[in-house]
């Protein structure tokens, strides 16, 4: 018998693809709203990392961290001293709003039309694993069939540009019986997906890529200098993994071009190098190191690690290094404003000027929505809260359980909009809220679905 994919969750799941027709923004509403499309807002020039001052809408005031240092000049006008209160309805930007149904194990694609994938999930028919390309033009995800999956690639348009039966999708794919491959499966480019797998050496992983356009796939390397591989040493990248003892490999972050890698030295060090030259550009010790990022244009790197405050208080910051180089350093201070504060996922913006985040004081009892622009160096508080990582606690009216995996915040592809979840605990359920940070405010889009991407319109 040939090994199988072992199922993470014993449950079906559906993915649907919403165009743009939405539920009401409000729970007491029974009508549904009529958006519109939005015209993009375009941000120029590429950022710079800097230090960064901080802003917090409402509050009336801008506190200054150390002045950022800039080397060209700042194209974004940072709006402060505004929260984004909530509305009953608003305009949607256009493409098409990825949500994931976790109770049914499917994809909704919401657009000008509703694509739900598949549409009447089973026991033997569902989906798992959904991941869109940095650029947001294809969809992918496993489609499970019986006892067989299929990797398939959807155009922004929701048409399947590609569908690969496990029987031919090569080496790579065929080697994952067994192992949780749609769950440590991503996008490394526009053009091919990276596959993580147990290796035949106890304890190590196999990374593969795996070409969308032809079905090929070829083993990346791993065998880096000092690579830690150790069970104290967890990016975040890959919690089973983790927790299954396959520890060498699992940190590893390529690059969308394969020539540049991110991982942990033996001892917590975060080491950029590049493959091709076989040399370390630069490295930075760093404690409780998690949720490491390229940006989508691949020229830099973010990673969260605690650091130490001008009080002595340790919390979340963010670190950066450029993809060549020198150095690693620290991008905000947030610390030195409120020690202890804490940092949930994130997610950068496609033209890779901007971080939506999630930060909590030590104080607060949830955390709120911010952006932190790296062409001025400023956070913006936009006072908005939600859910801003996994929680196993939550549960919706119907189907206990959590309905969301990650919490990260969804970019629209014009940077104007983004989708959050928000735990509404009068009613028992998760919403998805979108925040327009153009028009300043947020609205209920649907509930109980997580959002995972926003395709760019066709």
């Amino acid at each position: 018998m040939k090994p199988r994919l072992i199922l993470l969750a014993q449950c079906i799941c559906t993915i649907s693809i919403l165009v743009v027709a939405c539920e009401p923004a409000t729970s007491t509403s029974a009508s549904e709203p009529n958006p519109t499309i939005t015209l993009p807002t375009t941000l120029t020039s590429l950022p710079n990392p800097v230090t960064n001052a901080i802003s917090t809408p409402g509050h009336g005031s801008v506190v200054q961290a150390p002045p950022p240092i800039l080397t060209t000049t700042p194209t974004i006008t940072l709006v402060s001293d505004r929260c984004l209160p909530a509305e009953a309805t608003g305009i949607i930007a256009s493409g098409g709003i990825v949500l994931y149904d976790h109770n049914n194990f499917s994809l909704i694609i919401k657009g000008r039309s509703e694509l739900r994938i598949p549409e009447q999930p089973t026991l033997d028919s569902y989906t798992r694993k959904v991941f869109l390309t940095p650029s947001d033009t294809y969809l992918g995800y496993d489609l499970v069939n019986q006892d067989n999956y299929d990797l398939v690639i959807r155009e922004s348009n929701g048409s399947i540009y590609k569908d690969y039966p496990e029987a031919v999708l090569g080496h790579s794919l065929n080697a994952l019986g067994g192992i949780y491959a749609s769950n440590s499966a991503d996008w490394i480019n526009d053009d091919a997906i990276l596959v993580r797998t147990n290796a035949n050496e106890f304890g190590s992983m196999t990374l593969f890529l795996v070409n969308i356009n032809t079905g090929s796939s070829e083993e990346l390397p791993l065998d880096f200098p000092d690579l830690a591989s150790g069970a104290d040493v967890n990016w975040g990248i890959d919690d089973i993994a983790i927790h299954m003892g396959s520890l060498k490999g699992t940190n590893i972050v390529y690059d969308s071009s394969l020539t540049r890698v991110v991982y942990p030295k033996i001892g917590g060090i975060a080491t950029l190098y590049d493959v091709n030259q076989k040399k370390e550009l630069a490295s930075l010790p760093l404690t409780d190191a998690t949720d490491p990022q390229w940006s989508p244009d691949g020229k830099l790197f973010v990673i969260k690690s605690k650091a130490v405050s001008s009080t002595g208080e340790a919390g979340d910051e963010f670190f950066i290094v450029s993809r060549d180089g020198p150095d690693f350093r620290q991008l905000t201070y947030l610390g030195n404003l409120d020690p202890g504060i804490s940092i949930g996922a994130y997610s950068w913006s496609p033209d890779s000027q901007k971080i939506a985040f999630w930060m909590k004081t030590k104080d607060a009892s949830e955390y709120s929505l911010a952006s932190l622009d790296l062409n001025t160096g400023a956070i913006t508080n936009y006072c908005v809260n939600g859910v801003a990582s996994y929680n196993s606690d939550l549960s919706t009216g119907s189907h206990p359980g959590p309905v969301v995996k990650t919490g990260k915040p969804v970019w629209s592809p014009d940077q104007t909009q983004l989708l959050i979840s928000q735990f509404d605990t009068a009613h028992k359920h998760i919403n998805v809220i979108l925040v327009d940070l153009v028009q300043g405010l947020n609205f209920k889009l649907t509930r109980d679905v997580e959002p995972v991407g926003w395709l760019k319109e066709p």
